[in-house]
């Protein structure tokens, strides 16, 4: 939002912005948010690859990207940040969802994203808060890519909206028949490429935000990066994410008895 506060690291079901959340991520703080100028992507893009290299090895993989998209409420110009109190649009709604779950015996909620995962197949994204296995589902939706908001089968929020829908449920509705997941349509991929252009590509636009670029050129080709980041300018990515989205909808809408199968 305005603030720099990514609304999905908002959805507490406890209020609860502990300063010592995520230590790991003030190890790539200064990486992540250099807080300097854009002057040069050339030069900008060698010193990212080499800093990146050197993060990963010393991290390994799967802890930079534990720290990186896990969220952070410190931090208030870096990535992912979750503020220090709950944001209007969050609080509107979650009272919006409560009000939801008072009203109807059934509820299902589909999530709609883009960013990670495979460019050209859509991932069901189900919180780590459901018991079914990602197995079950893709059978039971007829979906082939299911996965797990963990970081083992995907990547793990802190304040992640479905999360809060499904604590919500547990606590509060629980005689209630209740299913949300998200539809990640991923856009960079998730080869080599991919894993390393997207944390690339949000460092730029946060950079450049925060701290300007030496040319309009520069501002740009940073939000250019950004926007092809969440909303691919490619006819046949388009055309595949409406294909998987269809597919989707008609597996869980089957699945839930809203549609007849």
């Amino acid at each position: 939002n305005r603030d720099n506060i990514d609304l999905n690291r908002t959805f507490l079901y406890n209020l609860d912005h502990d300063p010592s959340f995520n230590p790991e991520y003030d190890r790539i703080a200064k990486f992540l948010n250099p807080g300097t100028q854009v002057t040069n992507l050339l030069l900008d893009d060698i010193g990212y690859t080499l800093k990146l290299f050197w993060h990963i090895a010393r991290m390994g993989m799967k802890n930079f990207r534990y720290a990186l998209l896990l969220g952070q409420y410190r931090d208030a110009k870096g990535l992912y940040y979750g503020g220090t109190k709950r944001p209007e649009e969050t609080q509107t709604l979650m009272d919006l969802y409560k009000q939801m779950m008072t009203s109807y015996d059934q509820v299902l909620h589909l999530d709609m994203h883009t960013g990670y995962g495979p460019r050209y197949q859509m991932s069901l994204v189900n919180s780590a808060y459901d018991k079914g296995t990602s197995d079950y589902f893709v059978e039971r939706f007829n979906y082939p890519l299911v996965v797990a908001a963990t970081a083992d089968e995907f990547y793990a929020i802190r304040g992640d909206m479905v999360d809060y829908e499904y604590l919500l449920w547990k606590n509060e509705f629980p005689e209630k028949r209740f299913f949300a997941t998200a539809f990640e349509f991923g856009t960079l991929g998730d080869t080599m490429y991919g894993l390393f252009q997207s944390p690339r590509v949000m460092i730029h636009e946060n950079r450049a935000y925060w701290h300007g670029a030496r040319d309009e050129e520069l501002l740009a080709q940073a939000k250019h990066g950004f926007e092809e980041l969440f909303n691919p300018e490619a006819k046949d990515w388009k055309e595949k994410a409406v294909k998987d989205a269809e597919r989707a909808f008609e597996g869980i809408l089957k699945a839930e008895g809203t549609i007849r199968g």
